[in-house]
């Protein structure tokens, strides 16, 4: 049993929680963003396909026209996947968790669509752009959602930091490694955060917690960049809490 900080945003978090009780760990729920509505207009063009990193792109923004619900949608994940069909998508693709299995995915297609629709939000990496583009993809980026960070360390976290009771922490994206290591260093508990073990989605996300944190780290990284396999990467790791101090 480990106890972990989750600090991505809800209801992201949530899910999250839900995995880590699955597995006996004790969840300790400190989200460091929230998702604000963009309110960018929609293409009066229809395109071929519609793309979606995140579940905030079908929960924000404006709503989709009734003759937009045939398209296909892909998806990063199963959870995005879920919020394209209750905003009214049925045709809908799912790849395995990471921007770059979404590209490969697309690109896979027969016959590839040439126009597509990418429902982003900010902050946001560029692979999957960059690697469409570079197949001569025509696509249309529109603004949905932006994440924006918290002031301060929530209390729970700053809590559990300053106490040294927590075991590990989770880290989806690049961004929010780099936000949780903002803030800790605006708290004067970088330290106490380097302590544990930080577990990330992938190794640039490693790369980009131990950045921000300006010392090295203990990390673990996921054997597929999804929720569940960090989840099980913690488990794999601290089969017992003791195991999983950070020193």
């Amino acid at each position: 049993m480990a106890k972990v900080l989750v600090t991505r945003a809800m209801p992201e978090a949530e899910d999250t929680a839900r995995d880590l009780v699955a597995l006996g760990h004790i969840p300790i729920l400190a989200p460091l963003r929230h998702a604000e509505a963009v309110m960018t207009p929609l293409p009066s063009q229809i395109p071929d396909g519609v793309i979606a990193t995140s579940r905030n792109a079908f929960q924000h923004g404006p709503s989709f026209p009734p003759e937009w619900e045939s398209l296909p949608v892909w998806c990063v994940g199963e959870k995005t996947a879920e919020a394209a069909r209750m905003a009214g998508f049925s045709v809908i693709f799912v790849a395995d968790g990471d921007a770059i299995a979404l590209a490969r995915q697309i690109l896979a297609a027969r016959p590839m669509p040439r126009r597509m629709l990418y429902l982003a939000g900010e902050p946001r990496g560029d692979a999957l752009e960059t690697s469409l583009r570079a197949e001569g993809v025509d696509l249309d980026v529109v603004l949905r959602y932006r994440m924006k960070r918290l002031p301060a360390l929530p209390k729970a976290a700053h809590a559990a930091l300053a106490d040294s009771d927590i075991d590990a922490i989770l880290h989806f994206s690049a961004e929010s490694a780099r936000a949780f290591f903002a803030l800790a260093h605006a708290a004067g508990l970088v330290k106490a955060a380097s302590r544990p073990w930080h577990c990330c989605l992938s190794s640039a996300v490693a790369e980009a917690a131990i950045e921000a944190a300006g010392r090295p780290l203990k990390t673990i990284i996921a054997s597929k960049p999804t929720g569940f396999s960090l989840v099980e990467a913690i488990t794999t790791q601290c089969g017992g809490s003791a195991l999983c101090k950070g020193d």
